[in-house]
């Protein structure tokens, strides 16, 4: 939003100079991206008057001119317009003066020659000034413009233009006009505002002669809460007076023909957009109508298409509200016109437009068809619907004024639902309290007033005040935004600093935070990589992973194709970023993440999608021999040393093949795809049999989609679910005395699990003041003993009282020995 000083101090005067203004409007309206003075893209630009021509003597198509240009000797100049008469007045550009139109391009004018002749300058083009679309030409200047004068100052463009941040305004659309901006720049500066007085007009005047005939229909009240239109007729169309175009240029705006350029220059001012549309082109195109416009505002029909001005064919779907005819549409509400109703230099007859559209539709509409435009950026944040008629009828005194046009049909207003006024009381204590100030209620009442609130008379003044929000502050629903304003305008670095005088308690931080936190440092410690990655993925990276689109949440308003799922699982993301950095030469990666994902199906006590959190761990490596076994280890590993770190409940481990899938939970079925059925674990909780993750290695299938190495594996946990079940143990602080390292083999019958046993070695061994881990370094079969594995284990073996002797780990190996027999009848191999 670019706002010109000069356009400015028309509504209001602005006592402060450019840098305490700017400071002002960051700190209590919104940030700035730029100040422009916009005067020294025209240094060394000045008026000239032509007072000598004649031919070129070698050049057909040139002719040489004399100018002055306010100095002494008059200048010489060649020039391709031929049409130049002496006594007419241009724009000059002196030697060493740079181009406006081409900026950033650094074109600066020298002494040349052309043909022989030397040109000391150059007389401007509309285009080179930046100004129009014309280049064929010399812009000619009106008669009072005096030669040596500066062009900038003839031409007012010797102006600040200040731009303002649109993104900090989503929520003000009455500040995407200068007349909104206007009255908070007054507040600021504590002085009463008033808007001017067509702002309130409601009525244009009777048409002399009625003699257009129109027809206008709403068929989407709930989405047009407004509509007015009104056609006029004898309309000259021309180029633009200078004040317009100037207006327009400061404003960011390029100038079109006076009739656009009326549309635009009201949108500048007050934030409501406008449309004209050629009456007679309406007529023409409608083919069931003869001699009407019919006009309806209504959704349009799934394939229907329209031609816009900008060139592109647009098909619609029944989202989008347009503007039509009869039969077809002739512009897409709020957003922009069709190309077969545009108005051009041979209209004589225009239907003018002004209506309110509600903003999330004009939002879908313009994100769907990538249409973003002045129009709708207005829009999406909101218009006043009783600003509509006062514009139009505005629009229609300027369209008399500059184009000669004369009202052919009363106005229509369209406005069922009309808005009332909100009025909120407030007390001004509870105000104080919460802004942390103490202010009268005079003051409070003056910056309210400043700001065009209506202030109602009630009972208890002084103590209570009852204010009526004006229509155009849509933003404004309950007391609480009215205390921001007061906040905002009285200055929020007046406010005091000071601590609140009240008791407050750090909250616990909920376990499973907690774990989250604890994860990430474990896993990082032990060489893997935190990501963090986007929550939505794409129907492809899904299916590429061996996951179902069906059971994940399919997003309406994606940002882009890729974007389209929520992830039903973090492994997809996981193996996505593995697979890139791989490409990128990597040849050992470990990633993990911490995160959320979403099921169809998964929903919590209030119907809602549950949100678990899970860890997803994943690990690639193309040297596969640096490690003996299944990959399935590894990720093992990393698990089991979490459960370790986290003190968290034992586990068993269920070979995936042989998990009953179909029974078993959406997230489960879904992700097991993902992984190698056959060298796969689901993980559950020994205590509780409920499942909590899957570990193993990756689908020899995604492996070749993504051309990951043989040796990749991974694991995904709910440490949502891990953190509710886990157990609340003291905490224990490793010993600071020396493991002694044992390896013992035991001769197992194949009716026991390896889990059985390092169970129970792990409840003997950590018990009183022992601290010990169990590792399983080999299990192994002799051909002539079928029913009988040798499993190696070794034993890291540390006291908290003192450094162990071989007496006391004799003992130990005698009580895991007598402890194994008894229970599981295994033997100690000699």
């Amino acid at each position: 939003m670019k706002l010109p000083l000069s356009i400015l101090k028309q509504f209001t005067e602005v006592e402060y100079d450019e840098e305490r203004l700017e400071r002002e409007i960051s700190e209590k309206i919104c940030n700035i991206e730029e100040v422009d003075d916009i005067s020294r893209e025209y240094k060394n630009i000045i008026v000239g008057e032509i007072k000598e021509k004649q031919d070129h003597p070698d050049a057909d198509k040139l002719s040489v001119y004399r100018v002055d240009i306010g100095e002494k000797d008059l200048v010489q100049v060649v020039a391709g317009d031929k049409s130049l008469e002496e006594g007419e007045k241009v724009a000059f550009f002196k030697p060493g003066a740079s181009i406006p139109y081409s900026k950033g391009e650094d074109f600066i004018i020298k002494v040349v020659k052309m043909r022989g002749i030397e040109s000391q300058g150059m007389m401007a083009s509309e285009k080179e000034l930046n100004l129009g679309p014309d280049h064929t030409k010399v812009m000619r200047l009106e008669s009072e413009a005096v030669p040596g004068e500066s062009f900038a100052e003839y031409y007012g463009l010797d102006d600040i233009v200040i731009d303002i941040e649109n993104k900090g305004l989503t929520n003000r659309g009455d500040l995407f006009g200068i007349i909104g901006l206007a009255r908070e720049i007054s507040a600021i500066q504590g002085k009463p505002f008033v808007s001017p007085k067509w702002m309130k007009k409601t009525t244009a005047g009777t048409p002399k002669n009625e003699c257009l005939r129109m027809e206008v229909e709403n068929e989407a009240e709930s989405i047009c809460k407004r509509y007015t239109a009104v056609a006029m007729e004898n309309i000259t169309v021309t180029e633009s007076p200078r004040w317009l175009k100037v207006a327009l240029i400061k404003s960011g705006m390029r100038p079109i023909n006076n009739i656009v350029d009326i549309t635009n220059y009201l949108m500048i001012l007050t934030g409501q957009p406008l449309h004209a549309f050629d009456y007679d082109k309406i007529v023409k195109n409608d083919i069931n109508e003869k001699d009407e416009a019919h006009i309806i505002v209504r959704m349009a029909q799934n394939g229907e298409k329209i031609h816009i001005i900008n060139g592109d064919l647009i098909e619609l779907t029944d989202r989008n509200l347009v503007i039509a005819d009869s039969t077809n549409p002739i512009a897409i509400a709020g957003v922009m016109g069709g190309v077969d109703t545009e108005v051009d230099k041979e209209t004589k007859k225009i239907v003018i437009e002004s209506a309110n559209f509600d903003r999330f539709n004009i939002r879908r509409t313009s994100m769907q068809h990538g249409l973003n435009t002045d129009a709708s950026d207005r829009y999406k944040r909101s218009q006043d619907p009783d600003m509509c008629l006062p514009v139009l009828i505005k629009a229609v005194e300027l369209v008399q004024e500059l184009a000669q046009g004369e009202l052919a049909t009363n106005i229509f207003d369209l406005y069922p639902g009309r808005v009332e006024k909100k009025k909120i009381s407030f007390q001004i204590s509870r105000m104080n309290q919460l802004l942390g100030i103490h202010l009268e209620y005079d003051t409070v009442k003056d910056i309210l007033t400043n700001l065009e609130y209506g202030i109602l008379p009630k009972e208890g003044i002084g103590e209570y005040i009852t204010v009526e929000v004006p229509t155009f502050r849509q933003d404004i629903s309950i007391q609480e935004d009215i205390f921001e304003d007061i906040g905002r305008i009285y200055g929020y670095e007046n406010i005091m600093l000071s601590l609140p005088k009240r008791e407050m308690t750090v909250p616990k931080t909920p376990l499973v935070l907690e774990m989250k936190n604890n994860i990430s440092q474990i896993l990082s410690n032990s060489g893997a990589n935190e990501v963090l990655t986007y929550n939505f993925v794409s129907s492809e990276l899904l299916q590429k992973t061996g996951q179902d689109p069906n059971i994940a949440y399919h997003i309406k308003n994606a940002i882009s194709p890729e974007l389209e799922y929520m992830r039903p699982s973090l492994i997809v993301s996981l193996i996505e970023k593995l697979s890139f950095n791989l490409n990128k030469g990597h040849k050992e990666i470990a990633l993990f993440e911490n995160n959320i994902s979403h099921q169809k199906g998964n929903l919590d006590e209030d119907e809602l999608p549950l949100e678990n959190w899970y860890t997803s761990f994943i690990y690639s490596n193309y040297d596969s021999s640096r490690y003996d076994g299944s990959p399935y280890y590894m990720a093992k590993r990393y698990f089991e040393k979490l459960t370790q770190k986290l003190n968290l409940p034992s586990f068993n481990y269920t070979i995936l093949m042989e998990y009953d899938l179909e029974n078993g939970p959406v997230w489960l079925k879904n992700i097991s795809n993902t992984f190698d059925l056959n060298h796969s674990a689901v993980i559950t909780l020994e205590e509780k049999d409920s499942l909590i993750g899957i570990v193993g290695e990756i689908s020899p299938l995604v492996k070749d989609k993504f051309d990951l190495p043989k040796y990749s594996c991974a694991f995904e946990i709910n440490i949502s679910d891990i953190a509710s079940y886990r157990k609340n143990e003291i905490y224990r602080r490793e010993p600071i005395y020396p493991a002694i390292s044992r390896d013992i083999t035991f001769l197992v019958k194949d009716k026991i699990q390896y889990s059985q046993l390092e169970r129970e070695l792990n409840k003997i061994l950590n018990s009183n003041d022992l601290y010990s881990k169990v590792e399983c370094l080999d299990i192994y079969r002799k051909e002539d003993d079928k029913d009988i594995r040798r499993i190696t284990i070794r034993f890291l073996i540390q006291s908290e009282l003192k450094t162990l002797s071989d007496k006391d780990i004799k003992k130990i190996e005698e009580k895991i020995q007598k402890r194994v027999k008894e229970k599981f009848e295994i033997e100690i191999s000699d």
